[in-house]
């Protein structure tokens, strides 16, 4: 899976794996219900994998403002 974004009403969750530990429970749980056909606000889940890239950018970028 190449998109790290994805519509609630996404077709693509369906081809995850195993979309808890790429959407999270929230935004797994929402994107099922979308796909359901049951009312789901608007929106958009950002996958864990941007959130690790966040998090390693900014544990790279601490560490070279530490030297």
């Amino acid at each position: 899976m190449n998109k790290l974004i994805l519509n609630f009403k996404s077709k693509d969750s369906k081809k995850i794996k195993n979309p808890k530990n790429f959407l999270g429970g929230k935004g797994a749980n929402l994107s099922e219900m979308g796909r359901m056909g049951l009312p789901v606000p608007p929106g958009f889940t950002i996958s864990t994998k941007v959130c690790e890239l966040f998090y390693n950018c900014l544990l790279y970028t601490s560490d070279a403002a530490d030297e």
